[in-house]
């Protein structure tokens, strides 16, 4: 949740040029690297989605594990177009929907709510089917146009609808979520038993090493954007190599970002110190954290870009509307980061009693 945050205070607090900090011919170390550390956050969603829904089956079985991923699923789509929209819009209200991680949480929570009837070695034959064919589905460009909506939904950004008073775009393509969501759920029964670092070291190591050869390899399958040597030197060669396709996620970017977060799950198994009871405040309310990070980081970047005659909420809306004088600083990020971070705190604790108090079944949707 702290990363992912990182990742909405570079994008509010400190505007910069989209091509800019995706381009190693231009952008900075520190930039890049701030933009790269949240690609771990929607794997271990997605992944810890699973385990947290096969230890809710155990307890409560499987038909209530149904019931609950396939309302939840449909509560976190109607967010995504509700409050999540006007969090990223609040001071710069347009129609212009674009369906991002909540979305494709809520869908591949609503997939899976029809694939846990399945057997868990078909779960599993679906798990690695699934990965390894989503890059080998057709581009928009190359189907036929019945196919351009589905596809666009499955594993392409892309425009829904584009018109004057409407847009709807998809940022987060549904593949492969719901199958990262699956392998979560298998290894559910492991986060029960003892030994399993043993298991996760073993694990994220494979996985590093598998996107090792999957990189060397620099085939198209395994990532479409290949790493090449950069004349800047060495340290940006070697953000070449992780530089890796996030959105449809490709098998590199699966091996890579999975790998280092099931070393981070071993790492802080059982952790007790101040740093991770104060994460544990965050974490046991995510969905809440979630929709009121945004609003507050907006207030936090309104407070801090004071532009006479700029737009309302100007840094949403690319370069072209930056106010005379603004030049992006990657400071800035950090700093509405460690503001907002110390505003939520308070609020996430109380938000995270209240909840454990009541007794209300709503209360488990946010």
């Amino acid at each position: 949740m702290v990363l992912m945050a990182l990742d909405h205070a570079r994008i509010i607090c400190a505007p910069q040029r989209f091509g800019w900090i995706h381009s190693l011919k231009h952008v900075e170390p520190a930039w890049f690297v701030t933009e790269l550390l949240p690609h771990l956050c929607t794997p271990v969603f997605l992944f810890l989605a699973g385990v947290g829904t096969g230890l809710f089956e155990e307890k409560r079985g499987r038909s209530a594990a149904v019931r609950f991923l396939a309302s939840r699923g449909l509560v976190l789509i109607a967010l995504e177009v509700t409050v999540v929209h006007l969090g990223w819009h609040t001071f710069d209200w347009r129609p212009v929907y674009a369906l991002q991680v909540i979305w494709a949480i809520g869908l591949s929570l609503l997939v899976f709510s029809v694939l846990i009837r399945l057997p868990r070695g078909l779960i599993a034959a679906l798990v690695v089917l699934g990965i390894a064919c989503t890059p080998l589905l057709p581009a928009i460009a190359d189907a036929p146009g019945w196919a351009a909506i589905p596809l666009t939904i499955l594993h392409q950004s892309a425009y829904l609808l584009r018109t004057e008073s409407l847009q709807v775009a998809v940022t987060y393509p549904l593949l492969p979520w719901p199958f990262v969501l699956a392998a979560g759920y298998l290894a559910a029964p492991l986060f029960g038993k003892g030994g399993r670092r043993k298991v996760l070291v073993a694990a994220g190591i494979g996985l590093l090493l598998a996107f090792a050869a999957l990189r060397f390899w620099n085939g198209s399958w395994a990532d479409p954007d290949p790493w090449s040597p950069q004349a800047r030197g060495t340290l940006f060669t070697v953000l070449s190599f992780f530089d890796v396709t996030k959105h449809p996620a490709s098998p590199a970017f699966l091996a890579v970002t999975m790998g280092i977060a099931l070393l981070l799950l071993a790492a802080l198994d059982g952790a007790r110190n101040p740093l991770s009871r104060w994460l544990a405040v965050i974490g046991r309310v995510p969905l809440f954290f979630y929709v009121l990070h945004l609003p507050l980081l907006q207030l936090l970047s309104t407070l801090g870009f004071r532009y006479p005659g700029a737009e309302g909420g100007w840094w949403m809306r690319g370069s072209r509307h930056w106010p005379e004088g603004y030049e992006p600083a990657l400071w800035t990020a950090y700093l509405g980061l460690v503001v907002a971070l110390a505003l939520m705190t308070p609020a996430c604790v109380a938000y995270g009693r209240l909840k454990a108090r009541s007794s209300n079944p709503l209360w488990k949707y946010l």
